[in-house]
């Protein structure tokens, strides 16, 4: 009953969404759900092995009381495993078809006579042990490295740079937007834009952000501005740029002044018209 209760707080713990998994959700879940499959099938290899002896000799004592405990840790496994399967809406069809797999692949590792089983011992032995007496310890090692990932993608980002384009307008002045984004250390971006105003005063303004990433957007801090991460389409102010990625050595100032540049003698071109 304490293992089972263990992996009861464990969803408890996990689940705050009936509908849908949070980013986290799903990737703990996942890695569970593959552990345990895996556990699920180490304890039924693990008993077959000495299982086997029977069609030559009786087994002795020992060796029916280490079956039995193989026996029952694989079916306490087999339970965790069905209990994310569900979380992950994993059909009972595709969890058998998955434990077929994952046994054969214990046979090619152990061999048909299962002589070898001392390798699946140094690589699940402890960590199913683990899975089945302690599952919130499982959870957490898994929520951290979940973390890692998080933090590696935000290392990905530095130094990345986009060149985004929109169409705007004021009362007097029709004009195109441009904008630019560097992403730097520690969370944080900077906007670069021309802004339109009078011709009398164009200029590059730049901003600061710090932002925060989900699996489908990055959001800035402090403001409603998004980017898509599947599309780069640059939400602010309730209008879209389509983004691109630029070189790591494209130079945005340098970018934006010709561009600016251009704005101003096209813009002294139309007034001399």
């Amino acid at each position: 009953m304490k293992k089972l209760l263990g992996i009861v707080v464990l969803g408890l713990l996990l689940t705050g969404n009936a509908n849908a998994n949070t980013p986290v959700q799903q990737f703990v879940f996942e890695k569970l759900y593959d552990e345990y499959s895996k556990c699920t099938v180490y304890y039924k290899f693990t008993g077959r092995g000495i299982e086997r002896k029977k069609d030559v000799a009786e087994l002795t004592e020992k060796e029916n009381l280490f079956l039995n405990e193989m026996n029952n840790l694989s079916k306490e496994s087999e339970k965790n495993m069905f209990f994310f399967a569900q979380k992950l809406k994993i059909s009972n069809q595709d969890v058998q078809s998955n434990i077929k797999k994952i046994y054969t692949s214990f046979l090619d590792i152990a061999g048909r006579d299962y002589s070898k089983t001392e390798i699946l011992n140094e690589k699940y032995y402890h960590i199913c042990i683990s899975a089945i007496e302690d599952p919130e310890s499982r959870m957490v090692y898994w929520d951290v490295e979940f973390q890692k990932t998080k933090k590696n993608k935000d290392k990905m980002l530095v130094g990345k740079k986009l060149n985004c384009l929109h169409g705007g307008y004021t009362k007097k002045l029709k004009y195109n937007k441009y904008s630019a984004i560097e992403f730097l250390p520690n969370k944080k971006l900077k906007l670069y834009t021309i802004n339109a105003g009078d011709t009398s005063n164009w200029k590059i303004d730049s901003d600061i952000y710090g932002y925060d990433i989900t699996p489908d957007k990055i959001n800035f801090k402090l403001s409603t501005s998004t980017i898509s991460r599947e599309t780069l389409k640059f939400l602010r102010w309730g209008k879209v740029s389509q983004c691109e990625l630029m070189p790591i050595d494209w130079n945005i100032l340098e970018f934006l002044e010709l561009t600016l540049e251009k704005i101003i003698s096209q813009q002294k071109n139309k007034n001399q018209l």
